[in-house]
């Protein structure tokens, strides 16, 4: 992905009805600490749909 390095980029995708804040706060917090990453985020894209 990133060109004359070894490094890997990870992308998600969720779908819900409701907003998941909690569960994906937990799923960065569990891998933010880990060695081989260095950044985990997430952001909130309304699709318009209700």
């Amino acid at each position: 992905m990133f060109e004359n390095t070894h490094r890997e980029k990870v992308t998600a995708k969720v779908n819900a009805l409701t907003t998941p804040e909690s569960a994906l706060r937990q799923i960065v917090g569990r891998l933010s600490p880990e060695p081989a990453v260095t950044a985990a985020r997430w952001t909130i894209r309304e699709t318009g749909f209700s």
